[in-house]
């Protein structure tokens, strides 16, 4: 199997991403599965954040008034937007790439759904739209928990780890996670583990990025650290050190993403020879 660094050039990835959609829409213009409708949206806002992110690394000019001072960079803007690609990507591979079977697969995806009317379900509405809104989401939660439970019966799980699935089904939290469906040598789930965003191994598979969300978090965020931190990157110059780093980042996860979505949609292999005509393989991390 043939392999290749690709060079850590965020255009490149940008362009990967936009013949990646409009390959995949010109082969399949209609009837497309809820796997490959899904993915498409997935796809659609990877491409709006690394073209964001592009856009970022033109600067921002500080005096409007005198462009002859010039621009400076966004840094915890543009950490912000690593970070964003980073959990939209952490989301994909545990829902279609980390799972074994289309059971698995479909579960971890109505529980997903799950989780975001949970969290609508927290915005504030108007008070003549609640007996509305409010009643039809109960309805859809409804509806994807018994999807869940009619998939557990084709599942070959323990009582504890079937007992453990229901639990996060009926929890009325809105916080997403990976998930990963341990199993033991004659294939049985035991467990249903949870991987947060900071398990970075989760993604990639190793731990040389073990340290990137926790990285990510204190940078975009208006933390104590965040605000001296900030302070410090322009102080002492190291605002383009850092967003190399962050270039670097993005790159990493977007040849991930590139990789798990290309594994998951219809025609995926011929559109993955078709983007990168020279490899059989892509390996950017």
């Amino acid at each position: 199997m043939v392999t290749l660094n690709i060079q850590m050039d965020l255009n490149s990835f940008s362009k990967s991403l936009w013949a990646i959609f409009s390959k995949w829409r010109y082969m399949n213009p209609s009837d497309c599965s809820e796997v490959d409708e899904t993915s498409q949206c997935f796809l659609q806002m990877m491409i709006v954040k690394t073209r964001t992110l592009e856009q970022m690394l033109l600067g921002v000019p500080m005096y409007v008034d005198k462009p002859q001072l010039g621009n400076i960079l966004d840094v915890s803007s543009m950490t912000s937007i690593v970070r964003s690609l980073y959990e939209t990507t952490f989301i994909y591979h545990s829902i279609f790439v980390n799972t074994s079977t289309a059971e698995e697969r479909d579960i971890l995806l109505c529980l997903w759904k799950i989780r975001g009317l949970n969290n609508i379900r927290h915005f504030p509405i108007p008070e003549e739209l609640k007996d509305i809104i409010k009643p039809k989401d109960k309805v859809k939660i409804k509806k994807y928990s018994n999807q869940i439970f009619e998939l557990l019966k084709e599942l070959h799980i323990s009582a504890s780890a079937k007992k453990e699935l229901i639990e996060k089904v009926n929890h009325k939290g809105n916080s997403i996670k990976g998930y990963r469906f341990n199993k033991d040598s004659d294939g049985t789930i035991i467990e249903i583990e949870e991987c947060g965003f900071s398990d970075t191994s989760f993604l990639f598979g190793h731990n040389n990025y073990n340290e990137w969300y926790t990285f990510l978090s204190s940078h975009s965020h208006p933390s104590y650290y965040g605000l001296m931190e900030f302070a410090n990157m322009y102080q002492n110059g190291h605002d383009k050190e850092i967003t190399t780093g962050l270039i670097m980042m993005a790159c990493s996860i977007l040849s991930r993403f590139i990789n798990d979505i290309c594994d998951v949609i219809t025609d995926g292999d011929i559109i993955r020879a078709k983007v990168f005509p020279n490899i059989s393989a892509i390996d950017f991390l």
